[in-house]
Order: C-alpha cells, then structure tokens, then sequence
C-alpha cells in the first residue's frame, strides 16, 4: 500500500505559462493544447515539485491564500484534474521516503 506521503507531484517539463490577472494560461506545447488556470490552480501547479505533496500543497495555499484551514479537498480535486490533463506527473517513491531532495 502508498502512503500518501510517498507520493508526490509534478509539473510535466516543456510547458509555456503566461501569468494573467486571474490566474495562467499553461500551453501544453506536445499536446498542442491550451489550458487556463484560476489563482489557486496557477499555485497549485506552480507548487508542484517544491512542496509538492498534497498535504504540503494544502498548507501552502492556506497561508498564500490567508485561509482559516488548508483547502486539501479543493486541492485533491484540482491536483486530479491537473493530472487528468496531463500537466502534472504522479511519481511514487516506493521507499516511502519524505524527503525533499
């Protein structure tokens, strides 16, 4: 079984990202597909591969954002849909590790 600790995020390599007032555009350049993001999808990608846990991009955003609470099932949600679409990668460390070297 993976523990969710184990499993980590990030962003697919060659992806062209222009900042908007509202969020991001994220050209997927091998798909030859567009993708716009609102604030909190444009930091979950962004967050992917530094705090890239769910639990740790959940955090992040709850003090980007000045939250009351980390947002994990928003960010379940989005980091499903950025996966489904081919603009993260899942990658699991079959050791378990944590570590964020």
């Amino acid at each position: 079984m993976t523990s969710a600790d184990s499993v980590r995020y990030r962003a697919v390599a060659g992806l062209e990202r222009t900042l908007l007032p509202d969020g991001c555009a994220v050209y997927d350049r091998g798909r030859r597909e567009i993708h716009y993001l609102n604030p909190a999808a444009t930091a979950i990608l962004a967050l992917c591969g530094t705090a890239n846990d769910r639990e740790s991009i959940a955090e992040a955003l709850q003090g980007l954002f000045n939250l009351p609470a980390a947002p994990s099932e928003d960010v379940d949600a989005c980091i499903d849909t950025l996966a489904e679409k081919g603009l993260i990668e899942i990658q699991i460390d079959p050791s378990g590790r944590t570590d964020r070297t």
